[in-house]
């Protein structure tokens, strides 16, 4: 994958920094930076490249369905990521707020109990 031209998620996204743990000093071949996985997806759909993104971004997507892009999984160890619900105390939520800050974090348990 390191000598292929690579699509990468601009600074600052997570997918950005993961590429940089995942090879560990080694720079890819970056040929794109771009704003989203799905601009990445589609610079990949075109041939223009590969790119790093999360399974849930490419399974069931529509061009992966119609088999335009496809999705390896990482050979290498790249570590846990850690992903939070971040929120001022001070603020009162909106009710789809807490709800999908409830729906997250009973699905990180329930994930959480079967590592």
């Amino acid at each position: 994958m390191l000598a292929e031209p690579f699509i990468a998620m601009r600074s600052g996204y997570l997918m950005h920094r993961f590429i940089h743990r995942l090879t560990n000093g080694r720079q890819p071949a970056f040929a794109y930076s771009v704003d989203g996985a799905e601009m990445g997806k589609v610079m990949v759909a075109e041939g223009l490249g590969v790119t790093l993104l999360p399974d849930y971004s490419v399974i069931d997507d529509p061009l992966e369905r119609g088999g335009i892009i496809t999705h390896r999984p990482l050979a290498a160890e790249a570590g846990d990521v850690l992903l939070v619900a971040q929120h001022a105390r001070t603020r009162h939520l909106p009710q789809p707020v807490e709800q999908l800050v409830r729906i997250l974090s009973a699905h990180a348990a329930r994930w959480r109990d079967t590592t």
